[in-house]
């Protein structure tokens, strides 16, 4: 449990999770946050609000997507011992320069900013990402590093994955694991070359 959050705070995101309405959870195990009063207060009133009215905002494939850039970012705090929120440029930028240095796309890091940028928002913090230097940053990024993809490619939606596994007979071996890939490539995002080097 993180040290620096009140109790309600951890209760409350476990309540809201629960609804499908915090689809940016933050009560896991060796992550650390940072909130100041202030922050905490704009988190708590919009778990409060979320979990009261049950609303997300957000359509399936988007809730799926946030989700996923969102554990990524905590899979790379807990590895880097960062603090997970408030996120600034500082923190930021080497996430980043591992995503580019890891070949994604131009689409895939504006996901993960956005999601980053939703998430800083949702629980009361700064943007990391509206300081002169970041967007300067992010400018030449694209300019020496990045192009910007002409049209995204559709993702699955739950009737896909439906369609996929419903035929299968899991007590085949090989059937069982074909719709276990298909269900963590649409749960992860995953690309197609990360769902073939799966093992």
């Amino acid at each position: 449990m993180p040290t620096t959050d009140s109790g309600d705070l951890a209760a409350l995101t476990a309540s809201a999770a629960s609804l499908d309405v915090a689809h940016l959870p933050i009560l896991l195990q060796g992550l650390r946050l940072d909130l100041n009063d202030q922050q905490r207060s704009v988190a708590l009133g919009n778990l409060r609000a979320f979990a009261q009215h049950g609303a997300t905002g957000l359509a399936d494939n988007s809730q799926r997507t946030l989700r996923a850039c969102w554990l990524n970012w905590l899979a790379y705090c807990e590895h880097a011992e960062q603090v997970v929120l408030p996120i600034t440029f500082d923190t930021l930028r080497p996430f980043i320069d591992l995503l580019v240095d890891g070949q994604r796309k131009r689409a895939t890091l504006e996901l993960h900013l956005q999601s980053l940028r939703a998430a800083s928002k949702f629980y009361g913090c700064p943007d990391p990402m509206e300081s002169l230097i970041a967007k300067a940053y992010w400018k030449d990024l694209c300019r020496k590093k990045l192009t910007k993809a002409k049209a995204s490619a559709q993702g699955m939606t739950r009737a896909d994955v439906a369609a996929m596994v419903g035929d299968l007979d899991l007590s085949i071996p090989r059937q069982a694991r074909d719709a276990a890939l298909v269900r963590s490539a649409y749960d992860l995002f995953a690309r197609r070359e990360e769902l073939a080097m799966a093992k």
